[in-house]
């Protein structure tokens, strides 16, 4: 026998068979469907998975910390070296634009802590008083790096000196910890350049 099947005001003749098994593919879909619908209805954590999880987080981050701490310690010498050397190098082009010798200081005060500040003449006394510049241009130095103004300049503060020639002349500064050392200095005469050398501990 033959059944006949409407399809979009089509007719078509398919055997029994056939529709059988189209029939039982449906059904076959529907339990597959409604199967991946209790599975998303139910899937999720407990608490004392999430729990478990976190504890196996934690416990791994305490183990890599110590090898990461060097690594660490390391890229934050890097990182002051760094800001140091654009200090020195905006120091360099206001003394050439304001044509005015402009001064790189270091105090250790233990009032305001340690750190380097650009200073220029007081107009009142040239050459006897220095004035500081702007607050934004002071950087203070962290607790973990120490510095050494090598050799001393003789001068309270040990400074730097800019010159409107571009010129620089002044120490070099070294900064370090116990895994990393920085020198910071400039190629004095002519025209000043600013270097960046990291030597082995």
């Amino acid at each position: 026998m033959k059944e006949r099947l409407y399809n979009n005001s089509k007719t078509m003749f398919m055997p029994r068979k056939f529709l059988n098994a189209v029939r039982q593919r449906d059904r076959n879909s529907e339990k597959i469907f409604c199967g991946f619908a209790d599975v998303l209805r139910f899937s999720g954590f407990t608490f004392v998975e999430l729990m478990l999880v976190i504890v196996l987080v934690a416990a791994m981050i305490a183990l890599a910390a110590p090898r990461l701490r060097p690594a660490f310690a390391k890229l934050e010498v890097v990182n002051f070296s760094k800001r140091i050397s654009a200090l020195m190098r905006y120091a360099q082009s206001r003394a050439v634009a304001g044509g005015e010798n402009i001064y790189l200081g270091y105090r250790a005060d233990q009032a305001e802590g340690r750190n380097f500040s650009l200073e220029k003449d007081d107009p009142a006394s040239p050459g006897d008083k220095r004035i500081r510049l702007e607050e934004r241009y002071r950087l203070f130095v962290p607790d973990s790096i120490r510095v050494e103004i090598s050799p001393p300049s003789g001068k309270e503060p040990p400074v730097l000196i800019f010159y409107p020639s571009s010129a620089i002349r002044g120490p070099e500064i070294v900064v370090y910890n116990e895994f990393q050392k920085a020198k910071i200095f400039a190629q004095e005469g002519g025209i000043g350049r600013v270097f960046i050398e990291y030597p082995e501990k």
